[in-house]
């Protein structure tokens, strides 16, 4: 999954994958995560990074 942040939208879209989706799902694995992650303040912190806050 990707998230973009366009103005005040949050845009959650797919990645622009070539071949199968299914393939592409079942070979991808990634470890878990072992700490809570907090969108809302990673966001923030984008937003602030882009209009210069």
């Amino acid at each position: 999954m990707i998230l973009e942040i366009r103005g005040e939208e949050i845009v959650i879209s797919k990645p622009k994958i070539k071949g199968s989706y299914t393939e592409y799902y079942t070979t991808t694995h990634a470890p878990k995560l072992k700490k809570v992650v907090n969108l809302k303040e990673i966001m923030d912190e984008e937003v602030a990074q882009r209009h210069g806050a």
